[in-house]
């Protein structure tokens, strides 16, 4: 039996396009899981935020009825269904204005004795969620909406 040349055999490996099919699926597939795993982590990020979104309008309708009921406005957020109370932060802010634009404290009444509009505003946020726990793309980032 003879013995082949080294050279010869890798002429031919370098040759020869057996296993290329393989070699360009073990390159391109991490590439095209670390954009599926990105894609579902941010499409996730954007469905948080919509919820989010829903539960202030939610608590923003309260408080147009009861804008002194803090607690019954972060309840009524809460109990809109779409969202999980974990780690959740409802910001409620209330300010007034004169018809011609001019900030006013709330107690207070405008020139002429026009009675003043009374704005409120409701706004969450949530720590992402992530399909990672803790190493995810979204992981250390929030998540807000108001209304």
């Amino acid at each position: 039996m003879k013995a082949s040349n080294p050279l010869r055999v890798l002429g031919r490996l370098l040759a020869s396009a057996r296993g290329s099919v393989a070699v360009e699926l073990g390159l391109l597939a991490p590439v095209a899981a670390a954009i599926l795993i990105g894609l579902f982590e941010f499409t996730g990020a954007y469905e948080q935020g919509m919820d989010l979104a829903t539960a202030a309008r939610a608590g923003a309708e309260y408080a147009i009825i009861y804008p002194d009921d803090t607690t019954g406005i972060e309840n009524a957020a809460i109990a809109s269904g779409t969202i999980s109370p974990t780690n959740l932060t409802v910001t409620v802010n209330q300010y007034c204005e004169c018809p011609d634009g001019t900030s006013i404290g709330c107690t207070n009444t405008c020139t002429g004795g026009v009675q003043n509009d009374i704005y409120m505003q409701v706004a969450l946020s949530q720590p992402a969620k992530s399909l990672m726990t803790s190493t995810g793309l979204m992981s250390g980032r929030t998540v807000s909406a108001s209304a």
